[in-house]
């Protein structure tokens, strides 16, 4: 199986934050968004190769990107100002 590799951007962000998957396997695609403390505070399933995901709603600050499959994700670090 394919590892998924993901790309995302602007980091750091103010609002709005594009997630892309670079080998083109979307399927049971889930994107989870988790404050410093562990908390899931977002997720979404999507089948696009591109996804825009909306953190205006929280407040500055470090967030954690969880996104991939049940059988590898990858997680990125992203920074809300």
């Amino acid at each position: 199986m394919k590892e998924q590799e993901f790309k995302i951007y602007p980091n750091p962000t103010s609002d709005k934050l594009a997630i892309v998957t670079l080998n083109g396997d979307v399927s049971d695609f889930i994107i989870e968004v988790y404050d410093l403390h562990g908390r899931l505070i977002q997720n979404l399933k999507t089948t696009s190769l591109s996804t825009m995901l909306d953190l205006s709603p929280f407040p500055s600050g470090a967030y954690f990107i969880k996104m991939g499959n049940e059988q590898t994700f990858q997680i990125e670090k992203v920074i809300k100002i």
